[in-house]
């Protein structure tokens, strides 16, 4: 099925550049509408998603208010919602298995709108597609997630309509003569209007403190993992309404390294960890020195790596143990 911008079929194209000239008109007033918005921090019944993570939720049958996540410079933060219902699915793309991952998005998706019937469904709802994250980066990563992305969801048995394009070139801006990612973030709530009109889903940039456990659980612990695995997870059991974190098997292979990495410099971490060290926030350098830290004094963890930690919502908003 083909993939649509303003009601137009997208033709094959075979470079990011092409792309750009053929649809770029039709995408950038929703960028730069975007782009204005100053972003917002929620806290209460949100389901936060990590690098290389994705989760679906049915606001029909689901308490969460808010599904989001940031922290993305080269990244790319892509949401797809079946029109007309309550179904979104949130991912957080790096690059890394990225059809895997979107796969799993629609495939989840299509599982909450059959009510887990999926060989009994004939026809699915067209999918609204937003894309928030990267810039005009040296190393051109931004541009190559954007091409994966687009190539892959050309290749669905779905319509898929992109409503924002907020990545890449559209999400640049130029200060002191280096280029910067403008959005980091995205939010996405059902309770509030949306700035595309009516009926659109309620989608805005955001940012998201991680200091409190029981609204963001086990971040550190997500962030470690992606030292070693380069697998998109699936975060949310939509059936048992549950967040579910791992199981992980990726402590095999790992060398006690985490006294090297704490003797390196902030700017040494930067230029070692980061696909685009200049834009980074200040906090990314603390951030490795802490996951590296959590996977050297977790090592005996490799004999339980098939346990799964639980987590359900509390009416209050918060994550606990299940």
């Amino acid at each position: 099925m083909p993939l649509f911008v303003n009601k137009k079929k997208i033709e094959d194209f075979e470079t990011i550049e092409e792309f750009w000239a053929k649809y770029g008109d039709d995408l950038r007033p929703a960028a730069e509408q975007f782009k204005q918005i100053k972003p917002e921090t929620e806290t209460l019944k949100l389901l936060y998603v990590s690098q290389r993570e994705y989760a679906t939720i049915d606001r029909s049958t689901d308490h969460i208010n808010t599904i989001g996540s940031d922290e993305a410079t080269t990244c790319h933060v892509i949401v797809l919602h079946f029109q007309g219902t309550g179904i979104v699915s949130l991912g957080h793309i790096d690059g890394s298995k990225v059809g895997f991952g979107v796969k799993g998005m629609l495939n989840e998706m299509k599982a909450a709108f059959c009510k887990g019937s999926v060989d009994e469904c004939i026809q699915y709802p067209s999918v609204d597609l937003y894309m928030a994250g990267g810039f005009c980066d040296n190393k051109r990563t931004s541009q190559s997630n954007t091409m994966k992305l687009l190539q892959f969801f050309m290749k669905q048995e779905i319509n898929i309509h992109i409503q924002l394009a907020c990545v890449s070139e559209l999400n640049d801006v130029v200060r002191e003569g280096n280029h910067w990612p403008v959005v980091y973030g995205v939010g996405v709530s059902f309770a509030r209007n949306s700035c595309f009109g009516p009926g659109v889903l309620g989608i805005y940039p955001a940012s998201f403190p991680k200091e409190n456990e029981s609204v963001i659980p086990q971040i550190t612990l997500r962030g470690a993992r992606l030292v070693m695995d380069k697998t998109m997870r699936s975060l949310y059991d939509g059936k048992k309404k549950q967040m579910t974190i791992g199981p992980y098997d990726w402590f095999g292979d790992f060398v006690k390294n985490d006294d090297d990495t704490r003797d390196l410099t902030d700017g040494e971490i930067r230029r070692a960890f980061s696909t685009s060290p200049l834009v980074e926030k200040p906090e990314f350098s603390q951030t490795i020195k802490e996951q590296y830290t959590y996977l050297a004094d977790n090592v005996i963890l490799k004999s339980t790596t098939n346990q799964v930690l639980h987590y359900s919502l509390t009416p209050e908003g918060t994550w606990v143990p299940a």
